[in-house]
């Protein structure tokens, strides 16, 4: 049923605008990316954690999650790390960023105009949402996710928390020692393989197969 409402989002006609506003995690962030608008706010927390209750990150994660740099997507994917709106908008994962208390405004105004006016209707209440978070460990990210070896990404991430007392390396070291290691090499081969596989539809297929082997 889950895949079902996501093929539906992806397959309608009209402009379908997300106004993912507060928690938006695994099928919810599926459906966002599945619709022609994704809005983000100051509260928005995004993230695919399906690794944590033994299930690869599903969805179409390996189409939205896949078209950002590699060593992100598998960050994303394989730790289920929350982000907020500037990750959001820096990874391609939403096109505007609004205040929290401009979503009701927002919502009435879209509700009220054309579909050829959606855009300039959501820039009217666009907004800076500051810099990235994640860019500041853009550097361990790449170290740390570089390979297709999830117990090496692990170790690495350990060694930059005991060598160099790297807060973030122990928090993805304390993620991928919990997780489900077969979710990780799932999604490491979803990301890396080459099925061929780049639009929802598709994606949401393969992960319908996959989630019931």
């Amino acid at each position: 049923a889950e895949y079902m409402a996501h093929m539906a989002v992806c397959e309608f006609p009209k402009p379908l605008v997300s106004l993912a506003d507060g928690i938006v995690m695994g099928g919810g962030a599926g459906l966002m990316q599945a619709g022609s608008h994704a809005i983000v706010t100051d509260k928005t927390r995004f993230a695919m954690p399906e690794s944590a209750i033994g299930l690869f990150p599903d969805a179409g994660a390996s189409v939205f999650l896949g078209r950002c740099p590699r060593p992100l997507a598998l960050c994303l994917g394989m730790t289920g790390r929350i982000i907020g709106a500037a990750d959001c908008l820096m990874l391609g994962l939403a096109n505007a960023m609004v205040p929290a208390d401009s979503v009701k405004p927002l919502r009435t105004a879209l509700l009220g105009c054309a579909a050829e006016e959606i855009d300039a209707v959501i820039a009217r209440f666009r907004a800076d949402p500051g810099v990235a978070p994640l860019q500041a460990h853009r550097t361990e990210i790449e170290h740390v996710f570089a390979g297709d070896d999830p117990v090496a990404m692990r170790d690495r991430a350990r060694d930059l928390a005991q060598i160099k007392q790297s807060q973030f390396g122990a928090d993805v070291h304390a993620a991928l020692s919990t997780r489900c290691p077969m979710t990780s090499h799932v999604f490491l081969h979803l990301v890396d393989g080459d099925h061929g596989i780049t639009d929802m539809p598709s994606a949401l297929m393969l992960d319908y197969h996959l989630a019931m082997r």
